[in-house]
């Protein structure tokens, strides 16, 4: 997008907040990325000099950020066919919802009278697959247009925030964040809330982008996956495992996300002003890339889906 524009000065951006990992507030400059979705501004991505944990500088306060959602292409929230990348988008999502499901069940033996809950659960799709196969399904959104739609499309209730909803302390087997982490300021308050509603052999299950992964190195700052300032957090695999382990929790399995390095490197591409047949080609040739390297060093995904159990 042309015409990106600064939102502060340095300082200003480099002692906004403190470190969720290790509480510093000590940061490193890497990169100005401009926000291709929505207000056109660069926002700088900062690298914390104690764990190396990159956060979003600048980033809106929390009652500023849905200013930043208020786009039809913000797909997550999104029903729109419209353009190809809406219909890619649509296509590969019957598969990713079958691969959660599958990865579910396998976890908890295909036990009946399991709880989810779906944290960002977006227009509903997942959690009405889930519901659909018998799971008892609570979901938090706070878009009220997606809360809408799947009330209107699936009957599904939601409610706008976490610490809102009405469900019993140590209760639900399965917490899913789908892409949603990342979005939330007030992760501590978060995994406190994980830490209460979840049962003992419970599953919490996030899924992240990973900016140590291959395609994250190709494209720089065009990486779509970096999303300012939507994305406040940007987490390695070593950091992510180090603020769960921090909170409470303790890996158990992680798995890439093949179809997301397709995807992002497409994005990517757009965020290049590459079109046509040719960024396809690239794009495509970029996934397979990231993938092919996942597979021996799943670090190099571009995506990851992270399993985490209480400790």
């Amino acid at each position: 997008m042309a015409g990106c524009k600064k939102t502060g000065t340095s300082q200003q951006l480099i002692t906004d907040r403190a470190c969720p990992i290790c509480g510093g507030q000590d940061y490193i400059l890497l990169e100005e990325i401009c926000d291709q979705l929505v207000s056109g501004q660069l926002f700088p991505l900062l690298r914390c000099r104690h764990c190396g944990l990159i956060i979003t500088g600048n980033a809106p306060k929390k009652e500023e950020l849905g200013h930043y959602y208020r786009n039809k292409a913000y797909i997550s929230h999104s029903n729109t066919n419209q353009g190809l990348i809406n219909k890619l988008y649509h296509y590969i999502r019957h598969f990713t919802l079958k691969r959660k499901y599958h990865l579910i069940k396998r976890l908890t033996n295909g036990r009946k009278g399991i709880s989810l809950l779906d944290v960002g659960a977006g227009t509903g799709h997942f959690a009405a697959l889930m519901k659909k196969k018998g799971y008892a399904v609570s979901c938090v959104e706070q878009d009220s247009e997606a809360r809408l739609f799947m009330e209107h499309n699936f009957s599904l209730s939601s409610s706008p925030y976490l610490n809102d909803i009405s469900i019993p302390v140590a209760s639900q087997d399965v917490i899913t964040l789908w892409h949603v982490l990342e979005h939330i300021p007030d992760l501590e308050n978060h995994f406190s809330l994980f830490r209460k509603l979840i049962t003992a052999e419970g599953f919490l299950i996030l899924a992240l982008p990973n900016p140590s992964g291959y395609d994250a190195a190709h494209y720089g700052k065009d990486w779509a996956a970096y999303d300012v300032p939507r994305h406040l957090w940007h987490f390695s695999p070593e950091l992510i495992c180090r603020l769960a382990e921090k909170e409470g929790f303790t890996l158990v399995e992680k798995h890439i996300m093949p179809f997301d390095a397709y995807y992002i490197a497409l994005l990517s591409e757009q965020h290049r002003n590459n079109k046509g047949i040719r960024s396809y080609v690239k794009a495509f040739t970029i996934g397979l890339k990231t993938n092919l390297k996942a597979r021996r060093q799943s670090s190099y995904a571009s995506a990851l889906t992270y399993v985490f159990r209480l400790t």
